[in-house]
């Protein structure tokens, strides 16, 4: 026959909560502590850092070059563009049919004259033919017309020149 103190499979029974009377006449109920996860008490070790990603290029390996290059044909495409869309506006503001010929003209030789002078720039620099147009001059200007002033001194280094009408 089972004690009193155990429950029917064997097992000591739960402690019941205590109630005791707070002063406005309600109980209070007291619980034990709930036990703290086996997560809480050891955490996990900490994960290897991960790999880092690689970049998502939408345009691989582009160089400066490759963007001028593009930069260019943009230019180009643009400055032809604005001059049709000034013709179209000539033609509309003038009530004439011609403009937009005018402009697709004017356009596309101010437009190419551009682009060639920039792929010749370009080009010069893809095989060093040419400085870059940024860079100073070596030497500096001469600062007086007057072929003497512009003598460098070689008072130092040699003889003083004889006095002049004798040779």
């Amino acid at each position: 026959m089972p004690e009193q103190n155990q429950q029917p499979d064997g097992s000591e029974p739960k402690p019941e909560p205590k109630s005791e009377q707070q002063p406005s006449g309600s109980p209070v109920w007291h619980r034990p502590a709930p036990e703290i996860p086996e997560v809480l008490r050891n955490p996990p070790a900490p994960k290897p850092a991960a790999k880092p990603r690689r970049r998502l290029q939408l345009i691989p390996e582009t160089s400066g070059t490759d963007m001028r290059a593009i930069g260019l044909g943009l230019d180009f495409a643009a400055m032809v563009g604005a001059s049709v869309l000034l013709g179209w506006g000539a033609d509309r503001f003038f009530g004439t049919t011609r403009g937009i010929l005018i402009g697709l003209g004017v356009g596309l030789v101010v437009a190419g004259w551009h682009f060639f002078k920039g792929a010749r720039r370009l080009s010069d620099t893809l095989h060093g033919t040419k400085a870059p147009q940024n860079t100073k001059p070596t030497s500096a200007p001469p600062t007086s017309l007057h072929p003497s002033a512009n003598r460098p001194d070689l008072s130092q280094d040699s003889p003083p020149d004889p006095p002049a009408g004798t040779l």
